[in-house]
């Protein structure tokens, strides 16, 4: 092992730091974090930054982050709430729909029939956008294997 350069290596590293402490730079400021890419995003820091910001941009982004829960749970108890509403209207409207079809013969049978009819009619969020998706998965394949047909019928000719 050579002392030597070890010694001058180590009083190398102390000059270093010596330097960066007189200069009024701290151990803080050289030592780099790592911000992950969503947190990036969010707060528009730089990809590393020193450990002396990290605190900072840690506070910016679960500020930022609180605030984005809180206007979702707002948002979700609005949806409850109107959820309970819809639910309470239909719920009180139907006795009133059925004593008022009773006088009418075959009330009930109509009842019944609009009730599935307007069934057929609703449909989850989305559901459009999943069928769509199916049929082009669907066209898709049926083109690949009607071209592959195609390709076996010129090979066999």
């Amino acid at each position: 092992m050579n002392w030597k350069s070890i010694g001058f290596l180590a009083a190398a590293v102390a000059f270093g730091v010596f330097t960066l402490y007189s200069g009024g730079c701290s151990l803080d400021d050289t030592i780099q974090v790592r911000v992950p890419d969503k947190v990036q995003k969010d707060t528009g820091a730089d990809p590393k930054v020193s450990l002396s910001e990290a605190p900072y941009v840690r506070e910016q982004y679960v500020a930022d982050f609180t605030r984005g829960l809180s206007q979702f749970d707002e948002n979700y108890e609005d949806a409850i709430w109107f959820k309970d509403l819809i639910g309470s209207v239909v719920d009180s409207s139907i006795p009133l729909i059925d004593s008022a079809l009773q006088g009418v013969p075959g009330g009930a049978i109509i009842l019944s029939l609009l009730t599935g009819l307007g069934g057929l009619y609703v449909s989850k969020p989305g559901a459009k956008d999943d069928m769509k998706k199916k049929v082009d998965e669907a066209w898709d394949e049926a083109t690949k294997e009607a071209e592959r047909l195609i390709r076996e019928g010129r090979n066999a000719s």
